[in-house]
């Protein structure tokens, strides 16, 4: 039924959400935690989303991802029964977790944090930016990505004319 109301309205934000949860159920949660995430990059305060991408992180022991989406839910709904157990959760996760994989990670954050960044959310975009840069400081789209959301073009939502827009990326 999600499937099908994706198939004719692709970008129904919450047939997406609900394809994010089924997908976690059935345990795929790297698709999952992509589908939240390109939810997120739509509607960066989409509560059940942002929810569902610490769940699909913490399936997947990326304590890394876990983190910074359980960062970002608890600012947004601080009175969440469950957001003790949430940070339990992360916080059980080992430094060393699995990650995904540097080539699919790389990929979905970039895309992410470029979404962000188009749709005026630079602290956001700055903050996966940097993640990346730590984790591989010749990432040039990440490069280009902070130096955007730190410029004063970024403050004005000046598309940066050295990359493709994001949509044509996709």
């Amino acid at each position: 039924m999600v499937e099908v109301e994706l198939r004719e309205r692709p970008t129904h934000l919450a047939a997406q959400v609900a394809r994010c949860r089924y997908l976690l159920r059935l345990e795929r949660a790297m698709e999952a935690l992509e589908q939240a995430e390109a939810v997120l990059g739509r509607d960066p305060s989409q509560l059940v989303a942002q929810k569902l991408a610490v769940r699909a992180a913490v399936a997947l022991g990326d304590r890394r991802a876990a983190q910074c989406h359980l960062a970002r839910y608890g600012a947004l709904d601080t009175a969440d029964p469950e957001l003790e157990s949430l940070r339990r959760e992360v916080s059980a996760i080992p430094s060393g977790g699995a990650q995904r994989s540097v080539a699919r990670r790389a990929r979905v954050s970039v895309t992410l944090g470029e979404l962000y960044l188009e749709q005026g959310h630079r602290r956001e975009a700055a903050v996966i930016f940097e993640d990346l840069l730590a984790s591989d400081p010749d990432d040039e789209r990440a490069r280009r990505g902070l130096a955007l959301a730190s410029s004063r073009a970024g403050l004005l939502g000046v598309p940066d004319p050295a990359k493709p827009a994001v949509n044509d990326a996709i």
